[in-house]
Protein backbone atom coordinates (compact mmCIF):
# COMPACT_ATOMS: atom_id res chain seq x y z
CA UNK A 1 0.00 0.00 0.00
CA UNK A 2 1.55 3.31 -0.98
CA UNK A 3 2.35 5.67 1.89
CA UNK A 4 0.86 9.11 1.84
CA UNK A 5 3.10 12.21 1.90
CA UNK A 6 6.76 12.83 1.04
CA UNK A 7 9.51 10.31 1.55
CA UNK A 8 12.26 10.72 4.17
CA UNK A 9 15.55 12.09 2.76
CA UNK A 10 17.62 9.23 4.24
CA UNK A 11 15.44 6.71 2.56
CA UNK A 12 15.47 8.53 -0.75
CA UNK A 13 16.72 6.28 -3.48
CA UNK A 14 15.92 3.12 -1.55
CA UNK A 15 12.40 2.81 -2.84
CA UNK A 16 11.45 0.42 -5.52
CA UNK A 17 10.55 2.04 -8.82
CA UNK A 18 6.96 3.12 -8.97
CA UNK A 19 6.27 2.76 -5.23
CA UNK A 20 6.92 4.52 -1.94
CA UNK A 21 7.80 1.30 -0.12
CA UNK A 22 11.47 0.90 0.84
CA UNK A 23 13.53 -2.23 1.30
CA UNK A 24 15.03 -3.10 4.69
CA UNK A 25 17.42 -5.39 2.89
CA UNK A 26 18.95 -2.45 1.08
CA UNK A 27 19.78 -0.74 4.38
CA UNK A 28 21.57 -3.82 5.74
CA UNK A 29 23.42 -4.16 2.49
CA UNK A 30 24.86 -0.66 2.79
CA UNK A 31 25.90 -1.30 6.43
CA UNK A 32 27.59 -4.54 5.48
CA UNK A 33 29.61 -2.81 2.75
CA UNK A 34 30.75 -0.11 5.22
CA UNK A 35 31.82 -2.65 7.87
CA UNK A 36 33.78 -4.62 5.31
CA UNK A 37 35.68 -1.48 4.33
CA UNK A 38 36.53 -0.74 7.99
CA UNK A 39 37.61 -4.33 8.64
CA UNK A 40 39.77 -4.31 5.52
CA UNK A 41 41.52 -1.11 6.56
CA UNK A 42 42.16 -2.41 10.11
CA UNK A 43 43.52 -5.67 8.73
CA UNK A 44 45.92 -3.85 6.42
CA UNK A 45 47.06 -1.59 9.32
CA UNK A 46 47.60 -4.57 11.63
CA UNK A 47 49.63 -6.43 9.03
CA UNK A 48 51.77 -3.38 8.33
CA UNK A 49 52.34 -2.73 12.05
CA UNK A 50 53.29 -6.37 12.66
CA UNK A 51 55.79 -6.27 9.80
CA UNK A 52 57.31 -3.06 11.14
CA UNK A 53 57.52 -4.49 14.68
CA UNK A 54 59.25 -7.62 13.41
CA UNK A 55 61.79 -5.77 11.32
CA UNK A 56 62.18 -2.61 13.45
CA UNK A 57 61.29 -3.60 17.04
CA UNK A 58 63.88 -1.23 18.57
CA UNK A 59 61.86 1.67 17.14
CA UNK A 60 58.31 0.61 17.96
CA UNK A 61 58.48 -1.35 21.25
CA UNK A 62 61.88 -0.59 22.81
CA UNK A 63 61.20 0.43 26.46
CA UNK A 64 64.68 1.85 27.09
CA UNK A 65 68.41 1.63 26.46
CA UNK A 66 70.33 -1.57 27.16
CA UNK A 67 73.29 -1.81 29.51
CA UNK A 68 76.79 -1.15 28.19
CA UNK A 69 77.57 -4.84 27.74
CA UNK A 70 74.46 -5.37 25.57
CA UNK A 71 74.92 -2.42 23.22
CA UNK A 72 75.96 -4.77 20.40
CA UNK A 73 72.48 -6.33 20.37
CA UNK A 74 70.58 -3.07 20.80
CA UNK A 75 68.71 -3.75 17.51
CA UNK A 76 68.57 -7.54 17.86
CA UNK A 77 65.57 -7.92 20.13
CA UNK A 78 65.06 -11.57 19.30
CA UNK A 79 68.47 -12.34 20.82
CA UNK A 80 66.74 -12.16 24.20
CA UNK A 81 63.02 -12.03 23.47
CA UNK A 82 60.75 -14.65 21.99
CA UNK A 83 57.61 -13.35 20.21
CA UNK A 84 54.60 -13.33 22.53
CA UNK A 85 56.62 -15.13 25.25
CA UNK A 86 59.02 -12.55 26.64
CA UNK A 87 62.53 -13.37 27.86
CA UNK A 88 63.37 -17.00 28.47
CA UNK A 89 66.25 -18.12 30.70
CA UNK A 90 67.56 -20.26 27.86
CA UNK A 91 68.13 -17.09 25.85
CA UNK A 92 70.32 -15.67 28.65
CA UNK A 93 72.35 -18.82 29.26
CA UNK A 94 73.10 -19.20 25.56
CA UNK A 95 75.56 -16.31 26.05
CA UNK A 96 76.06 -16.25 29.81
CA UNK A 97 76.96 -19.84 30.58
CA UNK A 98 76.42 -20.42 34.33
CA UNK A 99 79.61 -22.44 34.78
CA UNK A 100 81.65 -19.53 33.38
CA UNK A 101 79.94 -16.66 35.21
CA UNK A 102 82.45 -15.06 37.58
CA UNK A 103 85.41 -16.65 35.82
CA UNK A 104 85.42 -15.16 32.32
CA UNK A 105 83.47 -12.56 30.37
CA UNK A 106 81.10 -13.45 27.52
CA UNK A 107 83.95 -12.81 25.10
CA UNK A 108 86.19 -15.23 27.02
CA UNK A 109 88.45 -12.73 28.82
CA UNK A 110 89.51 -13.85 32.30
CA UNK A 111 88.13 -11.86 35.24
CA UNK A 112 90.33 -10.63 38.13
CA UNK A 113 90.33 -12.99 41.15
CA UNK A 114 88.51 -10.43 43.31
CA UNK A 115 85.50 -10.73 40.98
CA UNK A 116 85.36 -14.51 41.16
CA UNK A 117 82.07 -14.80 43.02
CA UNK A 118 81.02 -18.27 41.93
CA UNK A 119 77.46 -18.83 43.05
CA UNK A 120 75.49 -18.94 39.78
CA UNK A 121 76.54 -22.55 39.39
CA UNK A 122 74.81 -23.40 42.66
CA UNK A 123 71.45 -21.69 42.22
CA UNK A 124 68.53 -23.97 42.99
CA UNK A 125 66.39 -22.28 40.35
CA UNK A 126 68.02 -20.79 37.25
CA UNK A 127 65.68 -17.85 36.73
CA UNK A 128 67.72 -14.91 35.43
CA UNK A 129 64.84 -12.43 35.60
CA UNK A 130 64.56 -13.10 39.32
CA UNK A 131 67.65 -10.89 39.85
CA UNK A 132 68.40 -9.19 36.53
CA UNK A 133 66.63 -6.80 34.20
CA UNK A 134 67.58 -4.49 31.33
CA UNK A 135 66.40 -1.50 29.31
CA UNK A 136 67.17 0.72 32.30
CA UNK A 137 70.23 2.51 30.96
CA UNK A 138 73.87 1.77 30.27
CA UNK A 139 74.92 1.43 33.92
CA UNK A 140 74.89 -2.31 34.70
CA UNK A 141 74.40 -1.65 38.42
CA UNK A 142 70.84 -0.61 37.71
CA UNK A 143 70.15 -3.93 35.99
CA UNK A 144 70.65 -6.03 39.12
CA UNK A 145 67.97 -6.36 41.74
CA UNK A 146 68.57 -7.33 45.38
CA UNK A 147 69.87 -10.87 45.45
CA UNK A 148 67.85 -13.32 47.49
CA UNK A 149 70.00 -15.91 49.25
CA UNK A 150 66.99 -18.22 49.26
CA UNK A 151 67.79 -18.92 45.59
CA UNK A 152 70.93 -20.76 46.66
CA UNK A 153 71.03 -24.46 47.34
CA UNK A 154 70.43 -25.33 50.99
CA UNK A 155 73.98 -26.62 51.34
CA UNK A 156 75.37 -23.16 50.51
CA UNK A 157 72.98 -20.89 52.39
CA UNK A 158 75.22 -21.02 55.47
CA UNK A 159 78.53 -21.37 53.65
CA UNK A 160 79.00 -17.61 53.31
CA UNK A 161 82.74 -17.66 52.64
CA UNK A 162 82.28 -19.64 49.46
CA UNK A 163 81.25 -16.29 47.94
CA UNK A 164 82.32 -13.63 50.45
CA UNK A 165 85.82 -14.73 51.42
CA UNK A 166 87.35 -11.69 49.71
CA UNK A 167 85.05 -9.44 51.76
CA UNK A 168 86.14 -10.86 55.10
CA UNK A 169 87.82 -8.01 57.05
CA UNK A 170 91.49 -8.43 57.85
CA UNK A 171 91.27 -7.28 61.47
CA UNK A 172 91.89 -8.74 64.90
CA UNK A 173 88.32 -9.95 65.37
CA UNK A 174 87.20 -11.92 62.32
CA UNK A 175 90.06 -14.47 62.28
CA UNK A 176 89.06 -15.47 65.83
CA UNK A 177 85.38 -16.14 65.13
CA UNK A 178 83.74 -18.85 63.07
CA UNK A 179 83.33 -18.81 59.32
CA UNK A 180 79.54 -18.57 59.28
CA UNK A 181 78.89 -14.88 58.64
CA UNK A 182 75.18 -15.45 59.30
CA UNK A 183 75.88 -15.77 63.04
CA UNK A 184 76.33 -11.98 63.18
CA UNK A 185 75.24 -10.52 59.82
CA UNK A 186 72.00 -10.38 57.86
CA UNK A 187 71.64 -11.12 54.14
CA UNK A 188 70.28 -7.60 53.59
CA UNK A 189 73.63 -5.99 54.47
CA UNK A 190 76.82 -6.29 56.51
CA UNK A 191 75.67 -3.58 58.92
CA UNK A 192 74.29 -3.46 61.48
CA UNK A 193 75.86 -6.64 62.83
CA UNK A 194 74.58 -8.51 65.86
CA UNK A 195 77.83 -9.78 67.31
CA UNK A 196 77.62 -12.26 70.16
CA UNK A 197 80.75 -11.96 72.29
CA UNK A 198 80.22 -15.50 73.59
CA UNK A 199 81.33 -16.69 70.15
CA UNK A 200 84.88 -15.56 70.93
CA UNK A 201 87.48 -18.03 72.18
CA UNK A 202 87.74 -18.09 75.96
CA UNK A 203 91.02 -16.19 76.15
CA UNK A 204 89.47 -13.24 74.29
CA UNK A 205 86.13 -12.89 76.08
CA UNK A 206 87.64 -10.33 78.48
CA UNK A 207 90.52 -9.07 76.36
CA UNK A 208 88.46 -6.15 75.07
CA UNK A 209 91.40 -3.98 74.04
CA UNK A 210 92.48 -6.64 71.53
CA UNK A 211 89.65 -5.40 69.31
CA UNK A 212 88.52 -2.12 70.86
CA UNK A 213 91.79 -0.30 71.46
CA UNK A 214 90.81 2.24 68.81
CA UNK A 215 87.48 2.78 70.61
CA UNK A 216 89.15 3.69 73.88
CA UNK A 217 88.48 7.39 74.65
CA UNK A 218 91.53 9.59 74.89
CA UNK A 219 90.44 11.47 78.01
CA UNK A 220 92.37 11.48 81.26
CA UNK A 221 89.95 9.13 83.00
CA UNK A 222 90.32 6.29 80.54
CA UNK A 223 94.08 6.77 80.32
CA UNK A 224 94.46 6.44 84.08
CA UNK A 225 92.13 3.60 84.99
CA UNK A 226 93.68 0.14 84.94
CA UNK A 227 90.51 -1.95 84.79
CA UNK A 228 89.31 -3.77 81.67
CA UNK A 229 86.47 -2.43 79.53
CA UNK A 230 84.03 -5.13 80.66
CA UNK A 231 84.27 -3.99 84.28
CA UNK A 232 82.40 -0.77 83.39
CA UNK A 233 80.75 -1.52 80.03
CA UNK A 234 78.48 -4.25 78.66
CA UNK A 235 78.67 -6.03 75.32
CA UNK A 236 75.35 -4.45 74.30
CA UNK A 237 76.84 -0.97 73.99
CA UNK A 238 79.34 1.47 75.41
CA UNK A 239 76.55 3.48 77.01
CA UNK A 240 75.28 3.45 79.61
CA UNK A 241 78.46 2.46 81.46
CA UNK A 242 78.32 0.60 84.76
CA UNK A 243 81.34 2.13 86.47
CA UNK A 244 81.20 1.14 90.16
CA UNK A 245 82.12 4.32 92.00
CA UNK A 246 81.35 2.64 95.34
CA UNK A 247 84.77 1.03 95.31
CA UNK A 248 86.07 4.53 95.98
CA UNK A 249 83.16 6.37 97.55
CA UNK A 250 79.43 5.60 97.97
CA UNK A 251 76.95 8.28 96.99
CA UNK A 252 74.00 9.36 99.10
CA UNK A 253 71.61 12.32 99.07
CA UNK A 254 74.26 14.56 100.65
CA UNK A 255 76.86 13.29 98.18
CA UNK A 256 75.22 13.17 94.72
CA UNK A 257 77.08 11.81 91.67
CA UNK A 258 78.14 15.21 90.36
CA UNK A 259 81.62 14.53 88.99
CA UNK A 260 82.90 18.09 88.81
CA UNK A 261 82.03 18.82 92.45
CA UNK A 262 84.87 16.56 93.56
CA UNK A 263 86.96 16.16 90.41
CA UNK A 264 87.59 19.81 89.66
CA UNK A 265 90.46 18.97 87.31
CA UNK A 266 88.86 17.35 84.27
CA UNK A 267 92.32 16.41 83.00
CA UNK A 268 93.07 14.22 85.99
CA UNK A 269 90.28 12.22 87.62
CA UNK A 270 92.65 10.68 90.12
CA UNK A 271 92.68 14.06 91.85
CA UNK A 272 89.70 15.11 93.94
CA UNK A 273 88.75 17.47 96.71
CA UNK A 274 86.19 17.38 99.49
CA UNK A 275 86.34 21.11 100.14
CA UNK A 276 83.92 22.05 97.36
CA UNK A 277 80.96 21.19 99.57
CA UNK A 278 82.14 20.79 103.16
CA UNK A 279 82.41 23.93 105.25
CA UNK A 280 85.85 23.18 106.56
CA UNK A 281 89.32 24.25 105.58
CA UNK A 282 92.49 22.20 105.16
CA UNK A 283 93.93 23.85 108.28
CA UNK A 284 90.89 22.93 110.39
CA UNK A 285 90.92 19.34 109.11
CA UNK A 286 94.63 19.04 109.81
CA UNK A 287 94.12 20.19 113.41
CA UNK A 288 91.17 17.83 114.07
CA UNK A 289 92.90 14.79 112.58
CA UNK A 290 96.13 15.44 114.47
CA UNK A 291 94.13 15.62 117.69
CA UNK A 292 93.14 11.99 116.95
CA UNK A 293 96.68 11.03 116.11
CA UNK A 294 96.02 10.95 112.37
CA UNK A 295 98.79 12.58 110.39
CA UNK A 296 98.18 11.08 106.94
CA UNK A 297 94.82 12.62 106.12
CA UNK A 298 95.21 14.12 102.63
CA UNK A 299 93.57 11.09 100.95
CA UNK A 300 90.10 11.42 102.52
CA UNK A 301 88.52 8.34 100.87
CA UNK A 302 91.15 6.13 102.44
CA UNK A 303 88.90 6.18 105.49
CA UNK A 304 85.81 8.12 104.42
CA UNK A 305 84.25 5.78 101.87
CA UNK A 306 80.79 7.24 102.51
CA UNK A 307 79.00 9.65 104.81
CA UNK A 308 79.06 7.04 107.58
CA UNK A 309 81.51 8.30 110.21
CA UNK A 310 81.45 4.98 112.07
CA UNK A 311 82.69 3.26 108.93
CA UNK A 312 85.53 5.79 108.72
CA UNK A 313 86.46 4.99 112.29
CA UNK A 314 86.54 1.26 111.59
CA UNK A 315 88.65 1.73 108.47
CA UNK A 316 91.08 4.00 110.32
CA UNK A 317 91.53 1.49 113.16
CA UNK A 318 91.91 -1.36 110.71
CA UNK A 319 94.65 0.47 108.84
CA UNK A 320 96.38 1.55 112.09
CA UNK A 321 96.13 -1.34 114.59
CA UNK A 322 98.48 0.41 116.97
CA UNK A 323 95.96 3.23 117.33
CA UNK A 324 93.05 0.92 118.14
CA UNK A 325 92.54 2.32 121.65
CA UNK A 326 92.89 5.91 120.58
CA UNK A 327 89.99 8.27 121.21
CA UNK A 328 87.95 8.88 118.06
CA UNK A 329 85.02 11.28 118.27
CA UNK A 330 82.53 12.56 115.77
CA UNK A 331 82.62 16.21 114.80
CA UNK A 332 79.61 18.43 114.33
CA UNK A 333 80.45 19.21 110.69
CA UNK A 334 80.61 15.56 109.56
CA UNK A 335 77.94 14.06 107.23
CA UNK A 336 76.91 10.50 107.85
CA UNK A 337 74.19 8.03 107.15
CA UNK A 338 72.83 8.36 110.69
CA UNK A 339 72.06 12.00 110.02
CA UNK A 340 70.13 10.88 106.98
CA UNK A 341 68.05 8.54 109.11
CA UNK A 342 67.31 11.29 111.60
CA UNK A 343 66.27 13.64 108.77
CA UNK A 344 63.89 11.00 107.46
Amino acid sequence: VPLAGNTHPICDGLYYPGTYAYSINSIFLQLEITLMKVFFLHTIATILFTILVIFYPEVFINPGELIEGHQEIQKECLSCHSPFQGVATQKCTSCHEPEKIGRVTVSGAALPPKNNILFHQNLSDMNCLGCHSDHGGRDARGATKTFSHRLLKKSLQRDCLSCHRNQRPDDTLHPRVGENCGDCHQTTGWKPALFDHTALPGEFTKACAACHQKDRPGDQLHRQIKVACWECHTTIGWKPATFEHAQYFRFDRHHPPDCMSCHTNAQNFSQYTCYSCHEHSPAKMAREHREEGIYDFENCVQCHRSGDEDEAKRLWRKQRPSQKGKRYERHDDDDDDKDDDDDD
